[in-house]
C-alpha cells in the first residue's frame, strides 16, 4: 500500500513539475524569446533549486539572480532574461495569492455556516 502511495505522490509531483516547466516556456512564448520548450522545461526545474538557497523574505533577490544567470546561459541577453525571471516571480506570486485568498474565503465561510 506505502509503495502505491509512493508512486502516486511521485507521479502527481512530476506532473506538477512538468505544467510548471510548460508554464514557463509559454512565458517565453509570450516574450517572443526564443527559447526551446525542453530548455525552458529544465531551466524551470533547476530554477526550482535557487529555493534551497538563503534569501531576502518572498525570495526577491535570489530567485531573480539565479533566473538572470540561469537564462543568461541559454543565450538570453541579461535584460531579458532578468525581465522574464521578475515577470515570471510577479505571476507565479500573483497567482499563490489569489488562490489563498480563493481558500481562505471558503474556509471563512464554512466556519460562518458551522456556527
Amino acid at each position: 500500500m506505502r509503495r502505491r502511495h509512493l508512486a502516486a505522490i511521485l507521479a502527481i509531483s512530476a506532473v506538477a513539475v512538468a505544467l510548471d516547466g510548460l508554464a514557463f516556456a509559454m512565458l517565453f512564448r509570450a516574450l517572443d524569446l526564443a527559447v526551446p520548450i525542453a530548455s525552458a522545461v529544465v531551466a524551470q526545474v533547476t530554477l526550482l533549486f535557487t529555493y534551497l538557497l538563503p534569501a531576502a523574505p518572498g525570495y526577491v533577490g535570489s530567485l531573480e539572480a539565479g533566473g538572470t544567470l540561469l537564462l543568461g546561459s541559454l543565450g538570453l541577453p541579461p535584460a531579458s532574461a532578468a525581465g522574464a525571471i521578475v515577470l515570471w516571480h510577479a505571476v507565479a506570486t500573483l497567482l499563490i495569492v489569489s488562490l489563498g485568498l480563493v481558500a481562505l474565503q471558503r474556509v471563512l465561510r464554512v466556519a460562518v455556516s458551522e456556527s
